[in-house]
């Protein structure tokens, strides 16, 4: 059954590879496109040429690679193959190199969190039923992802392997590792699956009891941890988000547990007494422990918040809304709390409270967010602790009500595109909610759902202003493009028509006069002898008719004259082209139709007749031409650019960052937007000021709360925390 579920994930996921081989090279192109670091240009481009190179190769060391792992991972989990040996895979980047080289471990790193990804995608109880199922089969009680072979990181490790065999640097490789994530992220649910019914139709596990485990290392330690610093462990734990994958022996977790040796439970306690001390590996630990509610939640009489503390924040939030500075907490508030106060909690409420105050702290230090809206968002302290405590999920959920509040607070504090005067509506609305918040609320935490939804209408009402007070402007510019592509398009036309032997005032008139005409019935869009088909015919015949003709072609000039000046003067006068000027051309033209036609009675008769252009079947018709062509992948950027991407401009005064609030139909005209203020550039000057870093686009970043928990996990507490 082991070797049946390894040939359906190796089918499954053989298919998902050849998928993304066959897109990847596109999507390298268009990260190579939309960068403007020339190195990293260079590195998704030489990946590309990989990738067209190597698909075969790949593609076949992928299917190798994954049956080898996941055979070894099987012989791990049945506690065979434990003793150092050679591994079948070879010295090509096996997990044996992670010991000595600081290139694998950053490859480990990365592939840790290309994992976290697409775990992050699958379906939780797929991924359980998986480790439960192939567990009883390995006689475990379940299969941490170290020893579980269809972990997201075997994947990855069977990936990397495979790239590890084609000529390329390691930065080439870790490109064309994560261009593999979005597709497992796909597809992960639907392989897991897969081997779940497989099993299930073999009666194994058909109901899984779900039990909570407590463990001093409840992710099973990873086998690119072994021979790292305590720092290296920390830095790779961090970026990986495996919080809890420390050495039993590391000084940063024997600091904060005194002698432990790391094979007992963690208790809050503890953790506490860790975070108090500012040891980083408990507040990583503490953090890991609310994300994760099955650490926990099997203690109901823990997982309830203390009513004797709920009470007795709902008097201080009272007392901190009705005192001498109504209106106003200090950034730090919860800080200071009473220490008594914040005794009447359980460890667990303890905990949280900690947390929360370090995402305040987070919040208030971050420069991307308006001051006065900090002001605001510190007013929520005490709610959003309530919040927390009586629902638990803040840590694990981005959908927790009071999150999705702080969330959108902050964005909107470091929206451009946000106008926040103090006497704006957007401020004024933003103090209605906070104020409500902070003096009803109890214990409903429906009412943030309602708070979020006057937030969002603030925000919208906000961007309706920018996209309003950039509409005139935008319509002025939008017509200026719509005349430069018409320009470009009949300049395009009549350069085809006109050639060597184009009298140079017929050439003076199509360019100048003509082409206006032709302009103008393109923009408003003229119809019947005016039309744009009439007088692109008509430029035709008037080059025509100034060409050498033959004796044939004589009766057929006379004939259309009368219609072909009749058409050339409407359009002349419609274009206001001066009479003396009208005068001037027409009096050329008439010479120059008498010498074709005296020339043309003496010519020898085998001269050939070319058609008149006008009676040919289909009629003309203008085609659109690029009106910027790129020249590198700075002018791309530019033009890829979509509405509501930020840019921050950089100039001696200072930096600022703009919303892009309007793109012109053919990508010529930008116009950004910072509260009240424009600025509105053309596509060229643009795509310059990126190449000489006086324009920079601002990448998508998390959400608020989430960039605060990464912090907490990744950077030192501070030193005064409460107890």
């Amino acid at each position: 059954m082991l070797s049946e579920c390894r040939e359906i994930a190796r089918s499954r996921l053989a298919d998902v590879v050849a998928q993304a081989l066959a897109k990847i090279d596109e999507d390298l192109f268009q990260l190579a496109d939309k960068s403007i670091k020339r190195d990293e240009q260079q590195v998704y481009l030489d990946a590309m040429t990989r990738v067209r190179q190597h698909r075969a190769d790949i593609q076949a060391k992928f299917e190798e690679c994954f049956r080898t792992i996941y055979d070894q991972r099987l012989d791990t989990g049945r506690g065979e193959g434990r003793a150092a040996k050679p591994s079948a895979l070879g010295t090509g980047g096996g997990l044996e190199l992670a010991l000595v080289s600081d290139s694998i471990i950053e490859t480990g790193i990365a592939i840790d969190r290309l994992a976290k990804t697409v775990k992050n995608a699958a379906d939780n109880n797929e991924m359980l039923g998986i480790r439960a199922r192939l567990g009883l089969l390995l006689n475990r009680d379940s299969l941490e992802d170290a020893d579980n072979p269809l972990a997201p990181e075997a994947i990855f490790e069977a990936l990397k392997l495979a790239c590890n065999h084609i000529p390329a640097d390691d930065a080439v490789k870790q490109a064309l590792l994560t261009a593999f994530q979005p597709y497992l992220s796909q597809s992960i649910t639907q392989i897991y699956h897969a081997v779940n019914e497989s099993l299930l139709a073999h009666h194994i596990l058909p109901k899984i009891r779900h039990s909570v485990r407590q463990t001093a290392d409840p992710m099973g330690v990873s086998q690119r941890m072994m021979g790292l610093s305590a720092t290296q462990r920390m830095q790779a734990l961090s970026q990986s988000g495996r919080l809890s994958q420390l050495d039993p022996a590391s000084a940063e977790r024997s600091g904060w547990l005194g002698g432990s040796m790391g094979n007992e439970a963690v208790g809050i306690a503890s953790l506490l007494a860790g975070m108090a001390q500012g040891h980083a590996a408990a507040r990583a630990e503490g953090l890991r422990m609310l994300a994760d509610p099955a650490a926990w939640g099997g203690a109901a009489n823990q997982a309830q918040a203390s009513t004797d503390l709920l009470d007795a924040l709902a008097r201080v939030q009272t007392e901190a809304n009705l005192g001498a500075s109504a209106g106003v907490l200090a950034p730090g508030f919860l800080r200071n709390l009473d220490r008594s106060l914040v005794a009447q909690g359980t460890p667990l409420d303890q905990l949280t409270i900690e947390l929360v105050t370090i995402v305040f702290d987070y919040l208030h230090a971050d420069a991307k967010i308006a001051e006065a809206v900090k002001g605001l968002i510190a007013r929520l302290q005490i709610v959003a602790v309530k919040a927390a405590l009586l629902d638990r999920s803040f840590f694990a959920s981005r959908q927790h009500p009071m999150r999705r509040l702080l969330d959108r607070m902050a964005e909107a504090g470091a929206d451009p595109a946000v106008n926040r005067a103090d006497d704006g509506d957007f401020m004024r609305g933003v103090r209605h909610v906070v104020d409500d918040l902070a003096v009803r609320f109890k214990d409903d935490i429906a009412v943030f759902e309602t708070a979020l939804a006057e937030i969002d209408a603030l925000v919208r009402r906000e961007h309706d202003r920018a996209d309003a007070l950039a509409r005139v402007e935008a319509e002025a510019l939008a017509a200026q493009e719509a005349r430069a592509a018409a320009e470009a398009a009949v300049r395009a036309d009549l350069a085809g028509r006109i050639g060597e032997r184009t009298p140079e005032f017929v050439k003076a008139f199509l360019v100048g006069p003509w082409m206006a005409a032709l302009v103008d019935a393109h923009l408003r869009g003229l119809t019947g002898d005016d039309s744009v088909a009439m007088r692109l015919n008509l430029a035709a015949d008037l080059i025509w008719s100034v060409e050498p003709k033959g004796r044939a072609d004589i009766p057929v000039l006379a004939g259309m004259l009368p219609r072909l000046v009749r058409g050339l003067m409407r359009g002349a006068i419609g274009s206001g082209l001066p009479e003396a000027e009208r005068q001037a051309f027409f009096n050329a033209l008439m010479q120059a139709h008498t010498e074709a036609i005296a020339a043309a009675k003496v010519a020898p008769a085998e001269i050939g007749s070319r058609p008149v252009p006008s009676q040919a079947d289909a009629a003309p018709q203008l085609r659109p031409v690029p009106l910027m062509t790129a020249r590198d992948a700075f002018d791309h950027a530019a033009l890829a650019l979509s509405k509501g991407v930020k840019v921050r401009f950089a100039d001696p005064a200072g930096s600022e960052t703009h919303t892009l609030t309007w793109v012109s139909p053919k990508r010529t005209f930008f116009l950004f937007t910072n509260g009240t203020k424009m600025r509105q550039l053309g596509a060229s000057a643009l795509g310059a000021m990126l190449r000489d870093g006086s324009a920079a686009i601002v990448d998508a970043e998390a959400l608020p709360v989430d960039r605060a928990l990464e912090a907490l996990a990744a950077a030192p507490a501070p030193a005064q925390l409460a107890a």
